[in-house]
C-alpha cells in the first residue's frame, strides 16, 4: 500500500486556501507522501487551461503518483468535454483510474467505462453515505450490473460507519476484487435528534471532527490490517487528516508517519 494525501487539505485552513496546486505538491513530498488526489476544483482549473504540459511536469518533478481524479458522471455536473481531458490527462501522470461519483445510469457508464478501456483506465464510484451507494454490497451489486471489467469501487471507513454499516475485514472481502482506492478521513459519529432523510432509512448522521488518529476514533490500524489481509495493495488515500492544529505540513506529517506504521507493522 501507498500513502496519498488529498487536496482537500487546502480546504481546511484560512492558511491553506491561499496555497497554490504547487505548494500542495511540494507539500505533499516533503510530508512523506508518495501519490496526491488533486479535487476537481484544482485539476478542472489546470486541465480548463490547457496546461497538460505544466500538470504533467509537476509530477514527473516530484516523483509523486496520482490516486485519483474526478471525472463526476452525475447529470447535476457532468461535463463530457472535461471528463474527455481528464482521461487524456491520466496517462501523462501515471494514472489508471478516474472517480466518477456516484452516477446512476447505467447506460452512461458503460459508454464511458468502453471509452476508457481504450486507454486501458478503470472508473470508480465512491460508496460514499447518502448517496445510492451508502450501502457498499448495493454499490457492489450495482457494480455487477453495469457489467464492466473496468468499473471499480472506493471506500471509506468513516462513509461506512456513518450508514451504520460494518467496516470490517467480512464486509472487506465481500468487494475485495472491486477496490480501486481507498480513502480515510478524521470524523467520529455521534446520533443528534434531528431525522434526516437518507435514501433508505431515516436517522441522523451527525459527526465531530475528530484527529484521524485519535484513541476514540475509528480503528483504523485495524482497518490497515484488514486491507492487507484481503491483499489490497493501491493507494490509502488520506481525504482529511484533521487536526487541531492549524499548520497543515505538519497534520500532513504526522499523519503519514502514523499510517506508515500501520502499514509498516
Amino acid at each position: 500500500m501507498k500513502l496519498s494525501l488529498s487536496g482537500r487539505l487546502i480546504e481546511m485552513t484560512k492558511q491553506s486556501y491561499a496555497m497554490t496546486v504547487e505548494e500542495f505538491l511540494a507539500l505533499t513530498v516533503n510530508a512523506g507522501y508518495e501519490g496526491v488526489h488533486l479535487r476537481d476544483g484544482q485539476i478542472d482549473h489546470l486541465i480548463r487551461d490547457e496546461r497538460f504540459d505544466e500538470v504533467e511536469a509537476l509530477y514527473a518533478g516530484r516523483g509523486l503518483g496520482c490516486s485519483m481524479l474526478w471525472g463526476r458522471l452525475d447529470s447535476a455536473s457532468f461535463d463530457a468535454d472535461l471528463t474527455r481531458k481528464k482521461l487524456a490527462l491520466l496517462p501523462r501522470v501515471g494514472l489508471d483510474q478516474l472517480m466518477i461519483g456516484y452516477p446512476t445510469d447505467i447506460e452512461l457508464i458503460r459508454e464511458w467505462c468502453d471509452l476508457a478501456a481504450r486507454q486501458e483506465i478503470t472508473l470508480v464510484i465512491a460508496c460514499h453515505f447518502n448517496s445510492m451507494f451508502e450501502d457498499i454490497l448495493r454499490a457492489r451489486d450495482f457494480i455487477g450490473k453495469v457489467d464492466r471489467p473496468n468499473l471499480g469501487l472506493n471506500v471509506d471507513p468513516l462513509n461506512i460507519h456513518m450508514a451504520e454499516q460494518d467496516y470490517g475485514l467480512a464486509t472487506l472481502e465481500q468487494v475485495r476484487d472491486l477496490l480501486s482506492i481507498v480513502n480515510v478521513q478524521g470524523g467520529v459519529l455521534h446520533q443528534g435528534d434531528q431525522t434526516i432523510r437518507r435514501y433508505y432509512r431515516r436517522s441522523t448522521p451527525t459527526f465531530r471532527r475528530a484527529y484521524l488518529c485519535d484513541e476514540d476514533h475509528l480503528d483504523i490500524p485495524q482497518f490497515i490490517s484488514n486491507l492487507k489481509t484481503i491483499g489490497y495493495a493501491g493507494y490509502v488515500n488520506v481525504l482529511e487528516p484533521y487536526s487541531k492544529d492549524d499548520d497543515p505540513s505538519r497534520v500532513a506529517s504526522e499523519t503519514a508517519r502514523l499510517l506508515q506504521g500501520y502499514i509498516d507493522g
